[in-house]
């Protein structure tokens, strides 16, 4: 669903209403991702060591919020906004289908 949503943002900016539910939408997957990731962090690495791997996890959506707002002023020029959002779609793209391998 994010993915279909990230590719259908620059396409929607026409209409403030249609844009904001689209945002609305993204956001509302990135929830999603929180609630898998206990679950899954146990069931891959064990209930003992959850706690330890866990913090790790969530050290890395610092990192990762810091140096994507880095790529994405790095890449905006050279592919503008469509090339930004169609690769940030290719991520989660990606994404989901490691999460299926898991």
């Amino acid at each position: 669903m994010e993915v279909a949503l990230l590719l259908m943002l620059p396409r929607v900016t026409h209409s403030k209403a249609l844009f904001g539910t689209v945002l609305c939408g993204i956001f509302f997957c990135l929830g999603g991702n929180f609630v898998v990731f206990p679950t899954v962090n146990a069931k891959t690495f064990g209930v003992r060591n959850a706690p330890e791997i866990y913090s790790v996890l969530f050290t890395s959506f610092a990192v990762a919020a810091i140096g994507g707002a880095k790529l994405s002023q790095k890449f905006l020029g050279q592919v503008g906004w469509n090339g930004l959002i169609n690769g940030m779609s290719g991520v989660a793209l990606m994404g989901l289908v490691l999460l299926n391998l898991l």
